[in-house]
Formats: C-alpha cells, sequence, structure tokens
C-alpha cells in the first residue's frame, strides 16, 4: 500500500505520524501541567497562608508568653505591656485566618484549629489582666506592709522614750523583728506560706503586750502601748494581706501559665495543619510530575524512533525509484554517445573519400582540356592527325585509367552512403527511445506533483535533446540519400565517359588507317569532348555537394555526441540531488573520456568538457531498436516510422 503512493502522500504520512505522537505527548503534558499549576496556585493560595498565619500565631503567642512571664518577675509594667502588643498581634493573625477561612471555606480542620485557638487566647489575655491585677495588688500590700512595720517599730522606739527602763519592750520589739525577718525571707524564698512563722510571732505579741500593762497606769504609757498593740495588728493584717495577694497571684500566674500553653498548643496545631497540607500537596505535585516526566520521555522516545523509520521507509521508497530511472538514462546517455561517435568516424571517412573523389575528379578535368587542346590542333592541322592520334590515344588510356578509379571510387561512396543510412536509422531510433523515456520521465513527475518538478524539469531538457537528435538524424539521413543518389548519378556518367574513352582509344587505333575521315572524327570528337566537359563539371558539382553533406553528417553527428554530452551531465545532476555529489562521483567515474581523435571539427566545434566513453570493443550498432532500461520494460514496442511528431503545445501539456 505504501509503495502506491504518490511521493507527497509519503513524505505527509510520515511527518503525520511523527506530528501526531507529538502532538498527543504535548497534550498529555499540557493537561498534566495544567493540573499541576491548579494544585500549586491552590498551594500558594491556600496553603501557604496557613503556614504563614500559624507560624506568625505560634512566635507571637511564645512572645506574650515571655514577655508576662517577664512582668511576673520583674514586676515592670513595660514587659506587660509588650505581651499586650504581641496579643494584639495574634489578635491580628486571628482575624486574617478568618478573612482566609471566608475566601477558602473548605479548610475545615484549619477553622477548627483557629476558633480552638481563639478561644485560648482569649483565656490567656483574661488571666493576663488577673494577673496584672494580682500583682498590683501584691505589690500594694508590700508596700503597706513595709510601711505597718515601720509605723509598728516607731510606735515601739516611742514607747522605750517613755520607759526607757522597761526591758519588756525589748523583747517585744526583738520578737516583731523576728516576724519582720521571717515575712522577708518568705518574700525572697518566694514562699508565701512560710509567712505564717511571721503570723505567729505577731499574734504571740499580743500576751506580751498585755504583761507591760501590768502595773501601769500612767495613761500616756498606756496609750502607746495600745498603739503598739495597733501597729502590731495592722503589720499582721498587712503580712496576712500580702500571703494572701501573694497566693493569689501564684494561683493566677498558674492558670494564666496553662492558658499560655493551651494557646501555644492552639497556634503550633494551627500551624502543624498547615505545613502538614503543604507536605501532603508537595508531596502530590512531585508525584505528578514524576509520572509526566515518564510519559512524555517514553512519547519523546516513541516519536524518535517512529521518525527514524519513516525516514527510512520514505527515503527508501523515493531513491530506489528515482535511482532506477537514473541508471536508465545513464544507459541511454552511453548508447547515445557510442553510436555518436561511430555515426562521427564514418561522417568524417565519408567526407576523406568525397575530398579524394574531387582530387581524381581535378585529375579528369585536366586530362579532358589536354583533349580538347589536342582535338582542336587536329582540326587546324590534319597533316599532323597521326601524332595527334597518338596523343588522344594516351591521353584516352590516361582518361580510362583515371575513370576506372574514379568508378571505384563511386563504388566505395555508394557503400560508405549505405552504412551512413544504416547509422542515421539506428541514431532515430535512439533518439525516439529517448524520447518515449522522457516523456514516461516526465509523466512519472506530474504524478509525484511538488515533489517532482526538478525532475520534470530534467526530463524536458531530455526530451528536447530527443528531439533534437530527431531532427539532426532525419537532415543527416536526406543529405546521405541524396548523396547515394548523386553517387549513383556519378557512377552512371562515369560509365558513359569510361565507354567514351574507349570509343576514343578505338578511333585513335583507326587514326592512321583513316586519315582521310580526319575532319570528321575530329568533329565528332570535339562534340564528345564537350559532352565530357558537360560531364565532368557535374561529376564535380555532385563530388562537392557529396563533401559538403559529408561534413554536414560530421557536423551533426559531433552536434549528437554534444547532446549526449548534455544527457549524461544532466543524469549526474539527477544523481547528485539523490545520492549526493560523492555517490555520482563514485558511481560515474569511468563515463568520460576526451574526443575521438579523428575529429578535428568535432574538437573545434563541441563544447569543451569530457565525452562519454564507448565501450572499446563494443561492435557497430544494428538497426534493431535497443532494449528498454531497467524500469520501463512496461512500455509497448512502437515502429518509429509510425510516431506522430507532437508539436509545442502537446509538449508543454506534459
Amino acid at each position: 500500500m505504501f509503495e502506491s503512493m504518490k511521493l507527497g502522500t509519503k513524505i505527509a504520512a510520515g511527518y503525520a505520524g511523527v506530528l501526531l505522537i507529538t502532538a498527543l505527548v504535548t497534550a498529555f503534558s499540557l493537561y498534566e501541567v495544567t493540573l499541576e499549576t491548579a494544585a500549586a496556585h491552590v498551594l500558594a493560595e491556600e496553603v501557604a497562608p496557613q503556614v504563614r498565619i500559624g507560624n506568625q500565631l505560634e512566635r507571637n503567642a511564645l512572645y506574650a508568653m515571655r514577655s508576662m512571664k517577664v512582668y511576673e518577675l520583674t514586676r515592670d509594667v513595660s514587659f506587660y505591656n509588650q505581651g499586650a502588643e504581641y496579643l494584639k498581634v495574634v489578635d491580628q493573625e486571628l482575624e486574617a485566618a478568618r478573612e482566609h477561612l471566608k475566601k477558602n471555606p473548605g479548610l475545615t480542620a484549619f477553622a477548627a484549629s483557629v476558633e480552638t485557638l481563639a478561644a485560648r487566647a482569649s483565656d490567656f489575655r483574661d488571666w493576663s489582666a488577673k494577673t496584672k491585677v494580682a500583682t498590683e495588688d501584691l505589690l500594694r500590700g508590700r508596700d503597706g506592709m513595709g510601711q505597718s512595720g515601720a509605723r509598728f517599730v516607731e510606735s515601739i522606739s516611742a514607747y522605750e522614750r517613755l520607759r526607757p527602763n522597761d526591758l519588756r519592750i525589748h523583747k517585744v520589739l526583738a520578737q516583731g523583728t523576728n516576724a519582720r525577718l521571717l515575712a522577708w525571707k518568705a518574700q525572697a524564698a518566694s514562699k508565701p506560706r512560710e509567712m505564717d512563722g511571721a503570723l505567729a510571732q505577731l499574734t504571740a505579741l499580743e500576751p506580751q503586750i498585755d504583761s507591760l500593762r501590768t502595773a501601769q497606769f500612767n495613761p500616756e504609757v498606756l496609750s502607746q502601748l495600745e498603739a503598739v498593740r495597733a501597729a502590731a495588728k495592722d503589720y499582721a493584717s498587712k503580712v496576712r494581706d500580702v500571703q494572701t495577694a501573694w497566693l493569689v497571684s501564684d494561683d493566677v500566674s498558674a492558670a494564666r501559665v496553662k492558658a499560655g500553653i493551651l494557646m501555644q498548643e492552639g497556634s503550633k496545631a494551627v500551624a502543624t495543619a498547615g505545613i502538614e497540607t503543604t507536605i501532603k500537596s508537595s508531596v502530590e505535585i512531585a508525584s505528578s510530575l514524576s509520572s509526566v516526566r515518564m510519559v512524555v520521555s517514553v512519547g519523546l522516545l516513541l516519536a524518535i524512533l517512529l521518525g527514524i523509520g519513516m525516514a527510512v521507509v520514505v527515503t527508501r521508497a523515493i531513491t530506489v525509484p528515482v535511482n532506477r530511472i537514473i541508471s536508465g538514462l545513464s544507459g541511454a546517455g552511453e548508447q547515445v554517445a557510442s553510436a555518436s561517435s561511430q555515426v562521427s568516424s564514418s561522417s568524417q571517412q565519408l567526407a576523406n573519400g568525397a575530398s579524394q573523389q574531387a582530387s581524381n575528379l581535378e585529375e579528369v578535368s585536366s586530362s579532358l582540356e589536354e583533349v580538347t587542346s589536342m582535338t582542336r590542333q587536329n582540326a587546324d592541322n590534319a597533316r599532323k592527325a597521326n601524332g595527334s592520334a597518338k596523343l588522344a590515344a594516351e591521353a584516352a588510356n590516361r582518361g580510362a585509367s583515371s575513370m576506372a578509379r574514379m568508378s571505384e571510387a563511386m563504388q566505395k561512396i555508394r557503400g560508405s552512403a549505405t552504412e551512413t543510412a544504416k547509422i542515421v536509422k539506428t541514431i532515430d531510433e535512439i533518439a525516439f527511445q529517448t524520447n518515449l523515456l522522457a516523456l514516461n520521465a516526465a509523466v512519472e513527475a506530474a504524478r509525484a506533483g511538488e515533489a517532482g518538478k526538478g525532475f520534470a524539469v530534467v526530463a524536458d531538457e531530455v526530451r528536447n535533446l530527443a528531439q533534437r537528435s530527431a531532427e539532426a538524424a532525419k537532415t543527416t539521413a536526406a543529405l546521405i540519400e541524396e548523396s547515394q543518389r548523386n553517387a549513383e548519378g556519378g557512377a552512371a556518367i562515369s560509365e558513359q565517359v569510361n565507354g567514351i574513352l574507349r570509343e576514343i582509344v578505338s578511333g585513335a587505333a583507326e587514326v592512321t588507317a583513316l586519315v582521310a575521315d580526319v575532319a570528321t572524327a575530329s568533329e565528332q570528337q570535339t562534340s564528345g569532348v564537350t559532352q565530357i566537359n558537360t560531364a565532368v563539371g557535374q561529376m564535380d558539382r555532385i563530388t562537392q555537394s557529396n563533401a559538403a553533406n559529408a561534413e554536414e553528417s560530421a557536423s551533426a553527428s559531433e552536434e549528437l555526441s554534444a547532446q549526449a554530452i548534455e544527457l549524461n551531465e544532466m543524469v549526474e545532476q539527477l544523481g547528485r540531488l539523490v545520492n549526493g555529489a560523492n555517490a555520482v562521483t563514485a558511481r560515474q567515474p569511468a563515463a568520460r573520456k576526451a574526443a575521438p581523435k579523428n575529429a578535428p571539427q568535432a574538437r573545434a566545434s563541441a563544447p569543451r568538457g569530457p565525452m562519454p566513453r564507448a565501450a572499446p570493443s563494443a561492435p557497430r550498432r544494428q538497426a534493431s531498436p535497443p532494449p528498454p532500461p531497467p524500469g520501463f520494460e512496461h512500455l509497448p514496442s512502437v515502429d518509429p516510422k509510425e510516431l506522430i511528431p507532437l508539436d509545442d503545445s502537446e509538449l508543454k501539456s506534459f
């Protein structure tokens, strides 16, 4: 089926197969790339913002927890304000997360983790505010406790000034101081429960103060003791307030830390959800891209293999028939070159024979002039008839000898003309076969379409060469036929002249006996010489015509040889087009040689360049048509006489 396709269809089928596979691979790749682009878009528009928001939430939650812890340890309000700013950033990121969820409502896990984190961040904010309140209460209690302790010591000092010799007040002062030390020690150790010892010491002051009231009647001293009692109770109350505030602060701190841990875990859950989604999407995209790469690689490999296979098939389908045509044309060109070389050699021989015949006719003409002179002298001087008869006899003998040689030359001319006619017929048949080949090549080129335009031009040039060869062969045949007719006429005239010369010889023998008839014989001789001159003139014209025809035949043969050279060059160009210059050079190195040495006119008029080389021992071509070249056996055999010439319009239609 592939062999029956046209050249353009074969090439188009090869390219169409490669393009089809390439298109399928490209379509699949574009489809997969579109899917991966959508996945990447989802990753960039949905997942990446989750990761960013989760990281921001986790980072700012940790910063807020750290700031609140530092505030709790240092009681520096700037750290609390810094933690509050971090919580504001957390609220902003939560709001950004809610906006992202509005755009992407399908992120259910992210939405749940965001709402959980929002609740935990609110709890942490509440406990942070309570931490601030508890811390402020603790600070105020410590200030009050310090002022109350100072007043307690001041009241004891005032009592000592009233009762400097009362040693019992020193014991109260020592116990109160010990209570203050226990309270400050508990604060330094951050152990509010240890303030119970300070409270116990302060409670134990009551009996001691009561013992100081014994045997005291001075109202001022009693009033100062009440002041000491009141100061001790106030200090104990302040210590208890500090302890209570401290315990509340510890409880609030523990709750805040717990809320902070929950908030940090919630922010971590948000970030983890985004990261897990990112990893999952990335793995899916990587897997899809691996599949795409595998399919594209296999598809490209198949496209390359199919392209190589189609290139080999199409190349063989094109080059094999064209190589057969080139081989056929090359063989035909070599045959035409060989035949033209033989025709040129025969034409040169014919020209040489015609030149020799012209030389002989000149000798005959000279002899006839001498006969004419002697005839006139015989008419004028009858007394010298005997001598003139002898001279006439001698001249007649020479004329007979010359006429015999001329007859032989005419016979040779006739034979050469016959052989030349056979060769010209062979050239005509070769031109006919070349024309058939050119027509068949033009038909094949027309079938090939656009791809066969170059071959159609070559076929047209070959057909033109064949027509020119046929015309030259026809002209040569006509000239040779005319030369043959002239040769036959010359032979007849030479026979007549030979007879006349024989009569002259006979008359010359009888001159001595017939002196009385000299006048009459002289007149007859004059008439016969006149006729001989006329016949010789005709023979000379015929001989010149034969020489001219032979030269024209040689020129036509050389032109045919030059056309054969052009035919071989065109075949070489066609071979270069199909197989390359190196292949043609290697294939036809022996198809060239110089022009024949015996054709000086051919070397002068033929174009320069190598001539086709004939076979060394090739026999003379016969009149039968040559066998058809390979690939053209299906063409029917046609008689050259039945060939109808085509005009220019019919030839252009091919």
